[in-house]
């Protein structure tokens, strides 16, 4: 038999604890013990369970695994270069027309976070992204530049607890110059916390790299 993740699940393995994040509510939830041992057993074997020796029973009923055909993913993959350095304008000039712009786009995300789902979220930036595909009115800033706005605009605006609107604006602005850098989210398991982060390559553009390095991606968009 194979077993995949249903649907709208993202699994991190993480200190003997199964994390997980289901995309439809927005909610974050655990597995221990059996549970978790189960799962990082299927995960290793591709949710292979040929010779049936696996105790699969709970997680069929907790509707965690369903049933799946040979060759099916067992659970999507958060892959993303391993952070090597994080960006800072520290002592670099930054444009004020820049940052105000920025600040209009963080108050927008604000806005755009309090009134939709975070499914509704991850399709909207997937539709922007197809969207800036298509454009030719770039205003070309580099994502350097852009983060600086962006890091400005924070100081303004505050920083505390508002990583998904401030990493939804500077993604949404990165792809409107013709960047794809990735929305990253991670977690952490003792305690449990949940962050995000834009990164391109291996640099973060709007999080301190120690602040960053203690979570563990669980989905990369």
């Amino acid at each position: 038999m194979y077993y995949r993740l249903r649907s709208g699940l993202h699994l991190c393995l993480l200190d003997g604890r199964a994390l997980f994040l289901d995309i439809e509510s927005g909610r974050y939830f655990a597995a221990a013990g059996q549970s978790a041992a189960t799962l990082a057993r299927l995960a290793a074997a591709g949710g292979s369970d040929e010779d049936e020796r696996l105790d699969i029973g709970k997680l069929l009923a907790c509707a965690l695994i369903v049933p799946a055909g040979k060759g099916d993913v067992f659970a999507p993959t958060a892959t993303v270069d391993p952070l090597q350095a994080a960006f800072s304008a520290a002592g670099d000039a930054v444009g004020w027309r820049g940052t105000a712009r920025s600040a209009v786009r963080q108050l927008a995300a604000r806005r755009m976070t309090a009134r939709m789902t975070f499914a509704q979220i991850l399709r909207e930036i997937l539709r922007r992204r197809r969207r800036e595909n298509r454009r030719d009115d770039r205003s070309g800033h580099s994502l350097e530049a852009l983060a600086a706005f962006h890091e400005r605009a924070g100081l303004f605006l505050g920083h505390a607890d508002r990583c998904l609107p401030r990493s939804l604006a500077l993604l949404l602005d990165a792809y409107a110059n013709g960047h794809r850098p990735q929305f990253v989210i991670g977690v952490r398991s003792h305690p449990f916390a949940a962050h995000c982060w834009v990164q391109s390559g291996g640099t973060v553009l709007n999080d301190n790299i120690d602040h960053a390095r203690l979570f563990t991606p669980i989905l990369v968009r």
